[in-house]
């Protein structure tokens, strides 16, 4: 399922995308109890957890950010409020951003990310454009009837 998901994510970017070059990079995360720092599990009111992830390889230019999430581990007994959402994206990486509220509780919390960008056209296709001549187009002269006499 999660391999299927993460398909359908890569052929709709490309889809969207498919007039530029793009160059695509993904990944999976997974925080539970046992992670450093992880406090959505305790307490009541907003709690937040930041994690920083990098990029095997650099981005030419900042990407844009899809995160997905695909497992929730929720206790029995509790609204589920949450937020998730990509910060300090650079080249190199980014921070994935999570937080709950109210009485939430999630003992762990899993799913993917897509970063996309798009690749600078190759120098031999830019080129400047040389501007085509405007050409004046006058109207037509307007004949004048003429009465024929009988």
């Amino acid at each position: 399922m999660k391999k299927a998901l993460l398909i359908v994510a890569i052929v709709l970017f490309v889809v969207v995308n498919s007039s530029a070059q793009t160059v695509v990079q993904s990944g999976t995360y997974f925080y539970s109890k046992d992670s450093p720092n992880y406090t959505l599990h305790a307490n009541q009111g907003k709690r937040i957890v930041e994690y920083e992830i990098t990029f095997v390889k650099p981005f030419e230019k900042k990407p844009s950010i899809i995160i997905m999430p695909s497992l929730i581990d929720a206790e029995s007994a509790t609204q589920i409020r949450y937020s998730i959402r990509a910060t300090g994206i650079s080249r190199d990486g980014f921070v994935l951003f999570a937080e709950v509220w109210g009485d939430t509780k999630f003992n762990s919390i899993g799913g993917f990310w897509l970063a996309s960008a798009e690749l600078p056209p190759p120098p031999e296709v830019i080129k400047p454009v040389e501007p085509e001549p405007v050409k004046e187009v006058l109207p037509a002269p307007v004949k004048k009837a003429v009465k024929k006499k009988k």
